[in-house]
């Protein structure tokens, strides 16, 4: 995981955040959950569903010898993790065909360069099947901050939350799980936030998870919690307005009106769909549109999407089925 950017800046703009108020807070928090949980990575917009694991998996350790003083000090960051959110951890030999979180000590094949490295795996519903998280032997940096970082990102915290104070930031620096990181665990595998939980429902949801957990006012949480206020929130420097696309059908039998999600740029709009968001480009008459395929059961479908973001007319084609709905961004 990388991030590029002048980390000078990102300090200095953030430097406020130890006189919060408690509204604040919430918000950093919920934008935290959102910018680590919710979303592919720090230079993507495109959002994601709930991916987490789902109950005990199996800890390994490959290639142990070449650094035994690792090996321990490694196995208790994922379990500081895993005891947090309440995730029991079984350690098994990497002979064991059933291992399914591992710990490999090898130089990433990049010596010096890539201190530490997550890679990660889930299923449609949003399982985590596989975690790996390399580390190199020949350790440049702390072990602590390294470790806890990508096993953050090895329980399904993709991305990067920069501006808060997190282990996985990269502002920070912090070498053991921090409060909020406590907050972002507990609320990720809150059970009542279920695998696969589309990216809206899940922010909001969690939302209300972390005012509850923070104590938050009433009014700090219909105000930071309300769906529409991530129209306040930032990706990668950028703000973005909610909408939805009440669409009514025009042709064909399926639904008689369908209802996106849609992230609002001023040259791009972003459409919430079962299985991931997809972006449209707008040319400076605001028109936008493409084709794309979603992945859905039994059957992939072909989709073909049109609109304008100055007037705010949307069509819709389902290609495979033969229907077709209009509307507008409201």
């Amino acid at each position: 995981m990388r991030f590029v950017g002048s980390l000078a800046v990102l300090v200095a703009l953030w430097s406020s955040a130890a006189a919060a108020t408690p509204r604040e807070e919430l918000a950093d928090a919920a934008r935290a959950f959102d910018e680590a949980a919710l979303r592919s990575n720090d230079d993507s917009t495109q959002q994601l569903f709930v991916r987490r694991w789902p109950g005990p998996f199996k800890l390994a350790v490959r290639n142990g010898s070449r650094s035994p003083s690792l090996v321990a000090p490694s196995i208790k960051a994922v379990r500081a993790i895993a005891d947090v959110a309440n995730i029991e951890v079984g350690e098994v030999d990497i002979s064991d065909k059933t291992a399914d979180f591992i710990l490999f000590f090898d130089e990433n094949g990049k010596p010096m360069k890539n201190n530490c490295e997550a890679t990660i795996r889930w299923n449609g519903a949003g399982k985590l099947t596989h975690a790996e998280i390399r580390i190199n032997p020949s350790l440049s940096t702390s072990l602590d901050n390294c470790v806890i970082h990508e096993a953050m990102h090895a329980f399904g915290f993709i991305s990067h939350p920069h501006g808060a104070d997190s282990v996985l930031s990269y502002v920070y620096k912090r070498t053991s799980l921090t409060p909020l990181d406590v907050n972002l665990i507990k609320t990720l595998y809150d059970p009542a936030l279920k695998l696969g939980t589309a990216p809206l429902t899940a922010s909001v949801q969690a939302c209300q998870t972390l005012a509850g957990r923070m104590a938050s006012s009433d009014a700090d949480r219909q105000a930071v919690c309300d769906p529409h206020k991530r129209a306040e929130r930032v990706a990668n420097g950028e703000s973005f307005l909610l909408a939805t696309a009440t669409l009514k059908r025009i042709a064909g039998k399926c639904a008689e009106r369908v209802t996106y999600w849609a992230n609002l740029y001023p040259d791009r709009v972003s459409f919430g769909y079962v299985d991931t968001w997809r972006t449209f480009k707008a040319d400076a008459a605001g028109v936008y549109g493409g084709s794309f395929t979603v992945d859905t059961k039994p059957k992939p479908l072909d989709f073909k999407l049109s609109g304008n973001l100055k007037s705010g007319i949307v069509s819709v084609e389902n290609l495979t089925q033969g229907c077709a709905w209009e509307g507008t961004l409201n």
